[in-house]
């Protein structure tokens, strides 16, 4: 099992200084995946269900950075961490947009790019920024999904969708992954599942929503079971399929009890682990850097030995 963080793109530490220092000593301490989350505006009034807090409340900063300029300066910054966009709220830009912008990170970081991607939940940011309509999100997620692969593996690429009508154009450069960057899907609903069993590289959920919740291994274990069937339907093939988990875990218990839920995570299949360091986006970096150090020392080490 390898694990990650998320850089703080929002708030009082979303300055060049303390991402770039953040990125740097994550990888020195052998963290695998740096994640960046994704929102482009936070509206004054949000009526909208944030689906990770018990009472539906979101507490977000509204000064937030671009998810996908970050992730190409954090390539500039590190060398061997791969960049999670964690998540990427598909409808949030334009399918072809979105997958040059991707392409040309996987290209700036030498092939470190995963590209995990969500339907979002803030119904109000897409009506700011004009995105496609907030009940139809989900099919523009599956369909933006398949026009990336057509653009990032087809020398002349042409798609003809719902959504996205394309052809006749040069789309250069490819991503430097074969076939394209690892795709995680993130989301834990049923139809977060079925895109994950039909179109992902990988499955990628958070372990707080309370609707469909994913606090423990055998939950966890559950779920998954449901994506295998409903691909076992399709004829899908899961031999090189990621499994990834965000675990929003504070750590404040022992180090043994920490251990041994983590492994019980590994146990049932996870091989990535996305670890909460505390309150990123407005503690002190002294703070998270210790939480970093604490981790990386006396629990990575227990947890694959």
């Amino acid at each position: 099992m390898d694990f990650g963080f998320s850089i703080p793109s929002g708030g009082i530490n979303a300055t060049p200084e303390i991402i770039a220092r953040l990125a740097r000593r994550g990888e020195e301490l052998g963290f695998a995946y740096i994640g960046i989350p994704d929102h482009i505006v936070i509206p004054n009034n949000v009526e909208s269900r944030y689906p990770y807090s018990e009472d539906g409340t979101f507490s977000g900063s509204g000064y937030i950075l671009d998810q996908l300029t970050v992730a190409s300066f954090i390539s500039g910054q590190t060398s061997k961490a791969r960049i999670l966009t964690s998540v990427l709220v598909l409808p949030h830009r334009s399918a072809v947009l979105a997958a040059k912008m991707l392409a040309s990170i996987d290209v700036l970081s030498n092939g470190r790019l995963t590209v995990g991607c969500g339907v979002g939940w803030l119904r109000e940011e897409f009506e700011a920024i004009g995105a496609p309509a907030f009940d139809e999100r989900g099919f523009v997620a599956n369909e933006y999904i398949s026009c990336f692969k057509e653009l990032w593996t087809n020398d002349n690429p042409s798609f003809d969708g719902e959504y996205i009508q394309l052809s006749d154009i040069i789309f250069e450069p490819k991503p430097t992954q074969k076939p394209y960057p690892p795709i995680w899907i993130g989301g834990e609903s049923p139809a977060a599942l079925r895109r994950a069993a039909e179109l992902g590289d990988g499955w990628y959920p958070l372990g707080s929503n309370p609707r469909f919740p994913l606090q423990t291994a055998e939950q966890f274990s559950n779920a998954l079971e449901k994506i295998y069937r409903h691909g076992e339907n399709i004829g899908r093939d899961f031999t090189k399929f990621d499994l990834a988990y965000s675990s929003q875990s504070s750590f404040t218990e022992t180090t043994d009890q920490i251990v041994e839920n983590i492994r019980a995570f590994k146990a049932v299949g996870v091989q990535h682990l996305m670890v909460s360091l505390g309150a990123t986006f407005s503690a002190p970096v002294s703070a998270t850097i210790e939480s970093m150090e604490r981790f990386a020392s006396e629990i990575a080490p227990q947890v694959n030995s």
